[in-house]
């Protein structure tokens, strides 16, 4: 998610307080032949 669609979400829920955002980096495999492509989150 980009940082407008978080904006729209909070403009949705104006009284909600985030104070927990649980993530994990998760390292995908290259295609046969490519880099290995960037963190996914």
């Amino acid at each position: 998610m980009s940082a407008a669609d978080f904006s729209k979400l909070a403009e949705l829920f104006p009284d909600e307080t985030v104070t927990h955002s649980y993530v994990q980096d998760i390292k995908l495999p290259a295609a046969p032949g490519q880099q290995s492509p960037a963190f996914l989150r």
